[in-house]
């Protein structure tokens, strides 16, 4: 703020100044006070700091010039007034007091009088211009919703109200003979403002007539309504149908909350009772099947559209679909169009389609849905390998993990099969440390790698598992060892195995399935069993019932791939073996015989988790079998009481194990399936003959080779 001090010529007295809306220089206080006032007269207050009585002032003046109460006033408000006596000389002012008022009361009646006269007041902090000049105008102060409290500190103001239930201009016709003749009142009809420039009194009660004339012209309410049975977004929809008639000039708001279950209604009272009379009139447990019977309203901008499944079943893609409307439908969650496409998705088996209708928003939406879950699904390659062997011989088979050509921190297999180790077991070494016989335990892998040239690493160190208690379920690993050699595959194993006479391959499948899909193995026979027999009375004749049932051995595998392709297999194992085809029965009519085989049935069922590309190992499937022999002198062998002095009886017991091995390859495209299929190829050449694979020439394939053009003869 800058305050200057000037010297006028008919008052030799310094007069102070301040700027008006904004800072402003000497030249232009100068020009203001020479030209609007052609004698200009100060009267500035007193310096003292008097302080207002506490009871205010009784002010009665009868028909005194104005100049006496601008004086007077002057004195008790400590503030300056500068003015033309010419201006002021002929106005007289008459003041009946007969209570006390203050000094702020006495300057606003100034005020108030001096522009009923014409007169124009500019004032700004503690200095009030008063001229007659109609050409000088002044930017009050502006006052708008933020700042509206601030009004209360200045004696004129603009302020700006936004209209919004009325027209402004109806507005600005009412206002305009309610405020000062000089008092602007302008309209932005773009904006529906309103902008008026008065003293403070009068604008703040334009203020107050525009909050009553800018209020709603009805008067609304809200209430809520509580959903028993429906789903919310249904009853909103039939309620709005119905109380359409009676909102043509008042409009009915219906709001559903899905989670809440409640609806929210904006209306007023009359309307609110009825909406409310409505939904509790809809809301029955027969509602949950009306999206069958939408308004044709709601159903006529309905789409068609059929997507064609690329790698998936269309009949499992329509159930998952149709239990999603469903749980939205009974929830209450997601909008009416939505459920009402899911519900009439249908399969077409013929062509493996999916059809479904509704609107192009919703349809878009369940299409996207439908195309994500459509991906091409991972592809599981898998190798079984079951061999039969002597329990002795399964110390032989094991599985190792290998990296970079070295074995680290892993553990290697040794069947855990008896407590006791047999004498026929071998020693073991590892790293140069002879071993005690390993039958029941597993060999430690080193804590570091082997000496390798290439790294000049030391030999580490390791000991054994101590034998346990129980048979080993299974090992994993990414290489089989049998007899000190290594195998980095079945086909190689199996031709080993062919060489031993101790060795029998039961199973050897090769079966590729689909992620999370199963694959059944069965190698066996279908026997008869005699369930019934029937006797006809009358003829004596015999009816039997036969059903047939699989002996052998059967694997069901369903692979689920996981991160990093690592394979969780589902396995259920089943191996079945005949050991009597016939049974002897006795009855009161003597001994027969039925058709019902005995057999011996194991069974195995786990889930385990396999990296790709690694052997998985089962055992445990121990058979013991005991056969006598009886040799001696002929005829006099058989002889009772005295054969056995003749004869001898020999007793053999034959143990022998069920080793299974499993290893899954996960296959994403089509890609990786070619590439699998060549190094099965070459895994087979070289393991029948290493010396079988030979460098070719490159040559063109067939396929790739352009036709030859034809000319006519």
């Amino acid at each position: 703020m800058i305050w200057r001090q000037f010297i006028f010529l008919s008052v030799a007295a310094a007069i102070s100044f301040t700027s008006f809306a904004e800072e402003v220089d000497e030249e232009t206080i100068t020009f203001i006070a020479e030209t609007y006032l052609e004698n200009p007269t100060q009267i500035t207050a007193p310096t003292n700091d008097k302080p207002e009585p506490e009871s205010g002032y009784t002010v009665n003046f009868d028909d005194v010039p104005i100049t006496q109460l601008v004086r007077f006033i002057s004195q008790i408000s400590n503030t300056n007034f500068v003015f033309d006596n010419k201006d002021l000389k002929d106005l007289k002012i008459t003041i009946v007091s007969e209570e006390s008022t203050t000094a702020d009361d006495l300057m606003t009646a100034l005020l108030q009088v001096l522009r009923m006269n014409a007169l124009s007041v500019v004032e700004q902090g503690n200095n009030v211009l008063i001229y007659k000049n109609s050409t000088l105008s002044k930017l009050s102060t502006i006052v708008s919703e933020a700042n509206v409290e601030e009004s209360a500190d200045f004696a004129v103001v603009t302020r700006v109200f936004r209209v919004y239930n009325i027209t402004p201009t109806k507005v600005a016709e009412i206002v305009k003979p309610l405020v000062s003749k000089d008092a602007i009142v302008e309209v932005s009809t773009e904006t529906r403002h309103l902008i008026v420039s008065d003293i403070t009194s009068n604008v703040d009660k334009v203020a107050d007539l525009l909050n009553i004339l800018d209020a709603p012209n009805v008067v609304l309410d809200v209430g809520e309504y509580d959903v028993q049975y429906a789903v919310p977004s249904v009853l909103v929809t039939y309620a709005s149908e119905i109380l359409a008639p009676l909102s043509t000039d008042t409009p009915v708001q219906l709001m559903a909350q899905p989670s809440t279950r409640k609806i929210y209604i904006v209306a007023t009272p009359y309307l609110l009772d009825k909406a409310v009379q409505v939904l509790s009139s809809l809301d029955s447990p027969d509602i949950s099947d009306i999206i069958a019977d939408l308004p044709a309203s709601a159903m006529a901008n309905n789409t068609f559209q059929v997507y064609k499944l690329k790698y998936h079943d269309g009949k499992e893609i329509a159930d998952a679909l149709r239990a999603i409307g469903m749980n939205l439908q009974a929830g209450g969650s997601g909008n009416i169009a939505l459920v009402a496409t899911i519900n009439t998705i249908e399969w077409i088996d013929v062509n493996n389609s999916l059809v479904l209708s509704g609107t192009p928003d919703a349809v878009t939406k369940v299409i996207k849905l439908i195309d994500d879950l459509d991906t091409a699904p991972k592809q599981v390659y898998i190798e079984v390998l079951i061999i039969d062997t002597e329990l002795a011989n399964s110390l032989n088979f094991g599985v190792e993990w290998i990296s970079l050509g070295n074995e680290q921190n892993k553990l290697a297999y040794a069947s855990s099969f008896l407590n006791t180790p047999p004498s026929t077991a071998p020693n073991q070494t590892l790293t140069g440390t002879s071993q005690s016989p390993l039958y029941g335990g597993a060999r430690a892998a080193q804590t570091n790698p082997p000496p390798d040239a290439s790294r000049g690493g030391p030999a580490g160190t390791g000991g054994d598992i101590p034998l346990t208690s129980q048979f080993q379920m299974g090992i994993i690993g990414n290489i089989i060892r049998h007899k000190g050699e290594s195998f980095l595959t079945l086909g190689a194993l199996v031709t080993a195995l062919e060489q031993e006479g101790n060795t029998t391959i039961v199973l050897n499948p090769r079966i590729m399935t689909e992620d999370t899909k199963e694959a059944n193995i069965f190698v066996g026979q279908n026997i008869p069993y005699q369930t019934t027999s029937t006797i006809v009375r009358d003829t004596g004749s015999v009816t039997q019932n036969i059903q047939y049932e699989d002996v052998g051995v059967q694997l069901k595998v369903t692979p689920q791939v996981g991160p990093d392709n690592v394979v969780s297999l589902q396995l259920d194992q089943s191996i079945s073996e005949v050991v009597s085809a016939t049974t002897a029965v006795s009855s009161s009519a003597g001994e027969s015989i039925l058709l019902a085989p005995t057999t011996n049935k194991t069974l195995t069922t786990t889930r385990v988790h396999v990296p790709n590309g690694c052997f998985l190992v089962m055992s445990g499937h121990i058979r013991d079998k005991k056969t006598f022999s009886r040799s001696g002198i002929p005829c006099l062998g058989t002889l009772p009481w005295i054969g056995p002095a003749f004869s001898t009886t020999q007793e053999s017991r034959d143990k022998r194990n069920l080793i299974m091995f499993i290893r899954p390859h996960v296959i994403s495209s089509i890609r990786e399936a070619v590439d699998l299929t060549n190094q099965e190829g070459y895994d087979a050449n070289w393991n029948s003959n290493p010396c079988s694979i030979e460098e070719c020439d490159i040559e063109r394939a067939p396929e790739d080779e352009t036709c030859p053009s034809w000319v006519p003869k």
